[in-house]
Formats: structure tokens, sequence, C-alpha cells
């Protein structure tokens, strides 16, 4: 809760986006227009948050192997082709999502803020 971190002058925010926020499908343009407006909040609430020592940031995941895309990876055909478009060749795991997510928790991340970091293999590129 933000202003308990700002009394406590020390506190995190990470936000998820998605590679959508970049990338446009066309079953996906709300859902890549409200991830957009989480990371401009994120821009927002940073701006004014830092002088309180609290860090506000997004991370934007890309494909990631996790039940929301088991229709994909069931799917060798489908999964060939979303893979044929990360340059890495395959998809992420929540894991590696969640080590960015730690890394910009910790105490020494306290010089970034206002960021979005992709984490997708390249497929934003």
């Amino acid at each position: 809760y933000y202003p308990a971190m700002q009394a406590k002058g020390f506190g995190r925010i990470v936000t998820i986006g998605s590679v959508n926020q970049y990338n446009n499908h066309k079953e996906l343009s709300l859902y890549g227009a409200t991830k957009c407006a989480v990371y401009h909040l994120v821009e927002n609430v940073a701006k004014y948050s830092s002088p309180y020592g609290v860090t506000v940031n997004n991370v934007a995941p890309g494909a990631i192997a996790t039940p929301r895309n088991q229709s994909v990876q069931d799917n060798s055909e489908l999964m060939k082709a979303v893979e044929s478009k990360i340059p890495m060749g395959r998809f992420g795991t929540s894991e590696e999502v969640a080590n960015v997510v730690c890394m910009l928790c910790r105490e020494e991340s306290g010089y970034i803020t206002g960021a979005d970091i992709v984490v997708d293999g390249g497929m934003k590129l």
C-alpha cells in the first residue's frame, strides 16, 4: 500500500504488463490497450513516489508456458508458429518472469523506477 510505503521511506511496486503492449494482435487489442494503460500509470506513480524511496516498475512478459497458453502448447503446429516469432525459439517460464520481479523488489534495485522490463525471449523485436 503506497501511503504506508511512503511513511516507511521504502517500497517496491511491480505491475505485470505484456508484450502485447507493443505487438498488435487482432484478438487482443483491448488487452493490449489495458496493458499500455497500466504502464502509463507506472510512469506517473513512479515520478511522484520516488522521492519517498518507493519504486514503481512494470514487467512485460511474452509467451510464457502457463495454463493461459495451454491450448497453444497442446497444439504442436500452433506452438511452432508462435516459437518461430521468438528469437530465443521457446516459451519462457513463470520462474524467469518471477526472477525479474524479485530483482526489482530488492533493495539493491533502488535506482530503477518507471521502467518497463520486457521478458519475452526477444518476441518484441
